[in-house]
């Protein structure tokens, strides 16, 4: 297959994605060892607010992008999911304008998004409407009862008692070899199929030759101190997909030495066992027999025996007093990373209730955001932000006065 013309990296969810974001964002210019100049490309409206926006979707490149990732509390920026019809429509525009100015550029753009993988349909669609050029669709996966523990608490665990009611529910749609198959079925596209570890950033500047610096790990699970109080205190994580202050969290505050949350126990598993075969199945028909050693190296993903371990030990209790000190420990030394000053009220007895430890741990994580905000706030970003925003906006209504 010739050189790719575009690159989209698809995913999938909680597969280190936010870590490669967050590289691209740092440096979104980037040069092959053959001299290919590359270019990240992102949106300046992110997420479930890019539906709202009456106008398209503009591209951002370079400096501005860098801008707008480190004037986020995520650390990072990227292309909106396709939700419905309409952002179909601002996507596809987004993505034309993208790949038109790589081609008069001679640049090849990298866009990505994690719920891609899911967006089959659609991209064959986008892709038609530009002539089928030749498309990388990068993935990066990880094994998938390690990601169904992984998926439970990124986003069941904010909306339900426990894992078992939350795959009732929403049916764990553990779709990715099937996705990954109805990718390959779009003409010209390329699959470039990785392992999410050990280092997601290497595997794909491997992929075109290129220099990334890994950085630092991103969204990351969080300790299970930590999701607790956030179950108690809902203000710091409204909802599942509100993740902002877990992102403070792990940007200033040192990795807590201690158990990573597990929920899956040994009848989910069985449960859970037919979908996963029927997806490596999928998967070893799509894949080149180089791409499934390199992806089944992991024996996680063709044995249960490295679950043994978890699944006698249970459910992570998330309520542990004992887990609070180190917690808020965590939380102190993440104020001076952030340049701010400890300023928490003095710390009760282990014997004190958990409401009284909440409210110290609190007062704790509100400083946090606010030096994390300072920090943000420095420099050029937002106000450049505001001002590119302006521009489009002015642009959008001359464009409507004069159609």
């Amino acid at each position: 297959m010739t050189q790719p013309q575009l690159i989209f990296h698809i995913g999938a969810p909680k597969c280190g994605s936010s870590t490669l974001q967050t590289a691209l964002t740092h440096m979104p210019d980037l040069t092959g060892q053959d001299g290919q100049k590359y270019r990240y490309v992102s949106t300046l409206v992110q997420s479930s607010a890019a539906a709202r926006v009456p106008f398209t979707l503009t591209p951002v490149y370079g400096a501005a992008l860098t801008q707008l990732g480190r004037s986020s509390a995520y650390g990072y920026t990227g292309f909106p999911n396709i939700s419905d019809a309409r952002m179909y429509e601002k996507c596809t525009d987004g993505i034309r304008m993208a790949y038109s100015k790589g081609r008069r550029k001679n640049h090849i753009p990298i866009l990505s998004n994690e719920g891609w993988i899911h967006r089959h349909s659609e991209f064959a669609g986008i892709l038609k409407s530009l002539g089928n050029p030749p498309v990388d669709v990068v993935a990066f996966l990880r094994p998938p009862v390690e990601w169904l523990n992984a998926s439970y608490w990124q986003w069941g665990v904010w909306t339900t008692p426990n894992l078992q009611a939350w795959m009732q529910r929403s049916g764990i749609p553990y779709s990715f070899g099937m996705d990954l198959k109805a990718w390959s079925s779009i003409s010209n596209v390329r699959l470039r199929v990785y392992p999410s570890k050990p280092d997601i950033v290497a595997y794909f500047a491997g992929l075109y030759g290129l220099s990334l610096p890994s950085g630092r790990e991103s969204n990351r699970s969080s300790p299970p101190a930590l999701i607790g109080f956030f179950l108690r205190n809902r203000r710091f994580r409204p909802h599942a997909h509100q993740p902002a202050t877990e992102f403070i969290f792990q940007r200033w505050c040192p990795k807590l030495n201690t158990r990573q949350p597990w929920a899956v126990g040994s009848a989910h598993v069985l449960g859970y066992r037919p979908v996963v075969q029927q997806n490596i199945q999928f998967l070893r028909e799509i894949l080149t027999p180089t791409d499934c050693t390199r992806l089944f190296a992991e024996p996680r993903w063709l044995a249960e025996t490295p679950y043994h371990a978890e699944l006698l030990a249970g459910p992570t209790p998330l309520d542990n007093p004992m887990d609070l000190p180190p917690l808020l420990d965590s939380l102190e030394q993440g104020i001076l990373n952030a340049g701010g000053t400890v300023k928490t009220r003095p710390r009760p007895p282990m014997t004190a209730d958990l409401a009284v430890w909440d409210a110290v741990v609190a007062d704790a994580i509100d400083q946090l955001i606010m030096c994390d905000l300072r920090q943000r706030q420095r420099g050029p970003s937002l106000s450049f932000v505001a001002n590119f925003l302006d521009r489009i906006r002015d642009a959008y209504k001359g464009k409507k006065v004069m159609s």
